[in-house]
């Protein structure tokens, strides 16, 4: 008799992967995106930034129902603002339409946005103490402690419907020339990696503002690529809006910079020319 409910048992459980594997599409690439303001975007955004295409997606990461009808944790047409229910232009926009143009049609693309303004970059490092003050309650969903633990729940969603590729990273004016930074850094990604499951998927970093207040710690950027699996972003001859920010025509270029070096990393034999 024992045999049966074993067997009831297995079937529940190949049928639980089957409907799970179903539901996953392998050509939809997913993207996971944090840092700080410039990963935000502080830059008004224009009609140009309004086209929507339906193989660019983003999941919210907050509740955005009474002023953008979008709820936590469900997958819409990506339109910013992608951080924040009044957030403004991010450089994940212009990242995944780049993407988009640049790949067969067959490939969706997917951002999951979780930046926080300000930030120091222990907001996202795992178990960190952060939940309260201007970089927990009003940035973080108040069901979660920090930053670390919000951005894994939303990639657990994210990864029910696609795949993780990548990781985007602009942050670093906060901690600007701090040394002990590169390893924290290093730290979150590969808790990532293993509590996601994802592998050894490549880290984008974009530098800060050339000439600006925190261009000290593009030094530290710079040493990333020594320690992991990642690739530095360059901001050469971006303009900036103020000492720290980038201009929207700066996010964009940006976010194709970025856009460049995956495709390079990610699809070589895959991509398109560049018109």
């Amino acid at each position: 008799m024992a045999a049966l409910p074993r067997f009831i048992f297995a079937c529940c459980i190949l049928s639980f992967v089957a409907s799970y594997s179903s539901a996953q599409d392998k050509n939809f690439h997913i993207y996971l995106a944090f840092g700080q303001s410039n990963m935000e975007g502080v830059a008004d955004i224009a009609k140009q930034d309004t086209n929507t295409n339906p193989r660019f997606q983003a999941i919210e990461s907050y509740d955005c129902e009474k002023n953008l009808g979008r709820k936590y944790g469900v997958w819409y047409t990506a339109t910013p603002p992608m951080f924040g229910c009044w957030g403004k232009l991010s450089l994940a926009d212009s990242f995944g339409r780049e993407m988009i143009k640049r790949l067969p049609k067959h490939i969706r693309i997917g951002i999951v946005p979780t930046a926080v303004g300000g930030a120091d970059i222990a907001v996202f490092q795992k178990g960190a103490p952060v939940g309260v003050g201007k970089y927990g309650k009003e940035k973080i969903p108040p069901q979660f402690p920090g930053g670390y633990a919000w951005l894994v729940d939303l990639a657990k969603k994210a990864q029910q419907k696609g795949v993780i590729k990548g990781i985007l990273l602009h942050q670093g004016e906060t901690n600007n020339g701090q040394q002990d930074w590169k390893n924290k850094v290093s730290g979150i990604v590969e808790n990532l990696k293993k509590d996601l499951n994802l592998g050894d998927i490549p880290l984008l970093a974009g530098e800060t503002l050339h000439g600006g207040c925190c261009d000290l710690h593009n030094q530290q950027i710079a040493q990333l690529p020594t320690i992991m699996n990642a690739y530095v972003i360059s901001a050469q001859d971006l303009a900036g809006a103020d000492e720290a920010h980038f201009t929207a025509d700066s996010y964009r270029k940006l976010g194709v910079r970025y856009a460049e070096k995956m495709l390079e990393i990610n699809y070589e034999k895959l991509v398109k020319p560049k018109h």
